[in-house]
């Protein structure tokens, strides 16, 4: 129900969408095509750079790599540490960085990805900020 102070300045959509209100159940369903229209389409999702497969949606199952700025999917990185046991240095599945062991050198190699303006480490580096990582001061 609509104040009657304002009530002149909406009276039209305020009847439409009681109508569409009614004509649904009372239910009103946000989100859904009804009330946006056809969606567009999909954008492409990225691919590994090794296998070429479409990453996994989800972010736990592909790395970021700070070295190089890529992305990899989780199988590629774990076949890529399964044939490296054994060696003295672990490496980056794309580039063949030696991988940082301390979180000084990991922000190191962060800032020098953001300082290129990758879109990618730019995010790690908010999240790392968020959650206080890499002996960053957390962000309130």
């Amino acid at each position: 129900k609509c104040q009657n102070k304002h009530r002149k300045l909406h009276k039209l959509e305020c009847k439409r969408i009681k109508t569409e209100l009614d004509r649904r159940g009372g239910k009103l369903d946000l989100g859904t095509e009804k009330d946006i229209g056809p969606l567009g389409e999909v954008p492409p999702r990225e691919e590994c750079p090794i296998c070429m497969h479409v990453l996994p949606i989800h972010q736990m199952l592909h790395a970021f790599s700070g070295c190089c700025g890529k992305t990899i999917c989780g199988g590629c990185n774990l076949q890529h540490q399964t044939k490296s046991v054994g060696r003295t240095q672990d490496t980056c599945a794309f580039c063949r960085e030696p991988i940082p062991r301390t979180d000084k050198e990991c922000l190191a190699r962060l800032i020098k990805r953001v300082k290129l303006k990758d879109p990618k480490a730019l995010h790690s580096m908010a999240m790392h900020f968020l959650h206080g990582r890499l002996g960053l001061p957390m962000d309130q």
